[in-house]
Formats: C-alpha cells, sequence, structure tokens
C-alpha cells in the first residue's frame, strides 16, 4: 500500500494509542508507562517494541533506564502521505501546510 502501512496496524491497538498519547506529553520509561496505564511491564514493553518498529517512537539509553518518545515527525508524514492519497482531503492538506508554515514549530 504504503510506507506507513505498519503505522496503521500500530496504530490499530487502543494501548498503543494510549502509550502514544502520553509520550506526547514526555519521555517515559517502560516502567513509568506501565504505571500510568495500569497494565504490566512485559505488556508495555511488548506495545513499545510494536510502536518502535513502526517508527512511532524512539528510544534512548540512559544509565539503565531505556526512555521513550513520540516520534512526531513519522506520525505527521504517515498521516500528510495516507490524506494525500485521497483528494477530498489534499485542501485540508494545503491549509495545515500554510498554517504551518505561518505559526513556529513547537
Amino acid at each position: 500500500m504504503n510506507k506507513c502501512e505498519g503505522f496503521f496496524k500500530a496504530l490499530s491497538d487502543e494501548t498503543r494509542q494510549r502509550i502514544l498519547s502520553i509520550l506526547e506529553k514526555r519521555k517515559m520509561s517502560v516502567s513509568e508507562i506501565a504505571e500510568a496505564l495500569n497494565i504490566s511491564q512485559p505488556n508495555a514493553s511488548h506495545h513499545l517494541n510494536v510502536l518502535r518498529v513502526a517508527g512511532l517512537v524512539n528510544n534512548k539509553r540512559k544509565g539503565q533506564q531505556i526512555y521513550y518518545s513520540f516520534n512526531r515527525d513519522w506520525f505527521r508524514s504517515c498521516c500528510d502521505d495516507f490524506l494525500s492519497m485521497y483528494e477530498c482531503c489534499r485542501d485540508f492538506l494545503e491549509k495545515y501546510e500554510v498554517v504551518q508554515r505561518k505559526s513556529p514549530r513547537s
């Protein structure tokens, strides 16, 4: 289909959507994610691996801990690619690009 097929498979799970939602706010370790979502660490690790393989999260080791962060650029790229396949969404994308150019990125 397109380069972001794994993106949509990863997003098909509610737990992974919740993980991305909390990682959008700040970097977190597996244990912090597990605690925030009230799930086991092995379960959190499994979901994080799916998200990592799909390119939706980045990870960085800091001492004994691995911290995960939301990969905003990849997320935006996949959303843009998907929406641009449909003519009905092209106006939205054009308006979005104009807004992005006018406002500084955070």
